[in-house]
């Protein structure tokens, strides 16, 4: 579980929701429109959130941490090389996912889930992030066709 938690922590939704894929930007028009130039005020927006609630340590901090995830990512949607490799790391992550999916002797294979017979946290993130991943349409039919498990998993 906490291998996958960890995997899904680390990928890089912010970037990959508002970066377009340089080899072919499937996200819905709607979105490629509201994404474009949005970053910086969505900065602006949790700076002043985090001006506004300093007198509440525990709302001041998740809009920092927040505008930490937004401010790691605003020179990388720019670059369609760093962008490249975002999308490229993400593929690996679904293929790894695959395999662990795959293997006969795991929960999946056995009716279950990704990691146990119930539910566990791991699935819940995963959902999220095949989710989003949908949205932006890079886990479409033709990305499915070569992960089967993944497929039925989503």
């Amino acid at each position: 579980v906490q291998r996958q938690s960890a995997i899904c922590d680390g990928m890089p939704i912010e970037a990959l929701s508002y970066g377009a894929n340089p080899d072919g930007d499937k996200r819905p028009g709607f979105m490629q429109k509201l994404t474009k130039g949005s970053h910086a005020h969505k900065e602006a927006l949790l700076a002043a959130k985090i001006e506004k609630h300093a007198d509440e340590p525990q709302l001041a901090a998740a809009y920092k941490g927040k505008l930490a995830v937004v401010s790691k990512y605003r020179q990388v949607i720019d670059s369609a090389d760093e962008m490249r490799a975002l999308f490229q790391r993400c593929r690996s992550d679904l293929q790894a996912l695959e395999k662990d999916l795959a293997k006969p002797s795991g929960s999946f294979a056995k009716g279950g889930f990704l990691c146990a017979p119930r539910m566990t946290a791991a699935d819940v993130e995963w959902s999220v992030i095949l989710g989003r991943l949908r949205e932006i349409g890079f886990l479409d039919a033709e990305l499915l066709a070569g992960l089967p498990h993944v497929a039925r998993y989503s």
